[in-house]
């Protein structure tokens, strides 16, 4: 190994670099490759401008902030959601004459998308449903109140914008077909 590679590879003390800039304060300044590879430059006469450096650090301090606001306002959002959906769910529980009725409310014939109090329905697949279309059926003379449950593990599958008018209908294919199963 080299004398200057042997050099090169011991420790250096940050003392003694502070004295050699202090006595020779040229050797940064006119080292204008060094100061790029530093972040700084010089602005005008002997003022190094530690600007960009500066800039630097605040421009990434404010990439990580922005990141962890986002952060906090995507859980709110999802915590806003949650507490909506655990109020209405309260207050259709608090409405219903019976299980129908806290499923799909006093009047509603049909409802899509997730709906975390159905997911009994689905038995030992509740885990796995995301998204769920409910009809309310009239099943016999004199009617009992029933819901024809679909299920899905693609929360797409079933959303609040759709049509129920294709399950709306197959509810109805069922009301008239049980019409010729024995009452039990």
């Amino acid at each position: 190994m080299s004398d200057a590679t042997q050099a090169l590879m011991k420790p250096v003390d940050p003392e003694v670099v502070r004295a050699f800039l202090r006595d020779e304060p040229d050797f940064l300044r006119d080292d204008t490759r060094l100061l790029g590879e530093l972040g700084l430059r010089v602005d005008a006469g002997n003022v190094i401008d530690f600007g960009p450096a500066a800039l630097a650090r605040a421009a990434a301090a404010h990439r990580r902030e922005a990141v962890v606001r986002r952060e906090i306002e995507d859980t709110a959002r999802a915590n806003f959601s949650a507490q909506a959906q655990t109020h209405a769910a309260v207050i259709d529980l608090l409405d219903a004459r019976n299980q129908i009725d806290m499923l799909m409310g006093d009047h509603a014939v049909a409802r899509m998308g997730f709906y975390a109090p159905a997911l009994g329905l689905f038995g030992d697949k509740l885990d796995h449903i995301r998204s769920m279309a409910l009809v309310r059926m009239a099943l016999w003379e004199p009617s009992r109140q029933g819901i024809l449950a679909f299920g899905s593990s693609d929360p797409e599958a079933f959303t609040p914008d759709m049509g129920s008018e294709l399950v709306a209908f197959l509810a109805r294919v069922v009301e008239r077909t049980a019409e010729r199963w024995p009452i039990l």
